[in-house]
């Protein structure tokens, strides 16, 4: 299954590249829960919140860094 994650950091993956805070990937859930909550570098994303200007986006992914 595909999951849509936005970066809050800047780093490198063998398996994606290279990332920056503020892109979005859709990549498999086992993968996706590493970079979550292993490795801490992005956020799940909702499909209403991928549609939102950036702006707004990033300061959810601060509040939710914060959490």
């Amino acid at each position: 299954m595909q999951t849509q994650i936005k970066f809050t950091a800047s780093g490198a993956n063998s398996a994606i590249g290279g990332f920056s805070p503020g892109d979005i990937a859709r990549i498999d859930s086992t993968l996706a829960a590493h970079l979550v909550d292993v490795a801490r570098v992005a956020v799940y994303v909702d499909a209403h919140e991928a549609a939102q200007p950036v702006a707004k986006t990033e300061q959810k992914a601060k509040k939710a860094a914060k959490k």
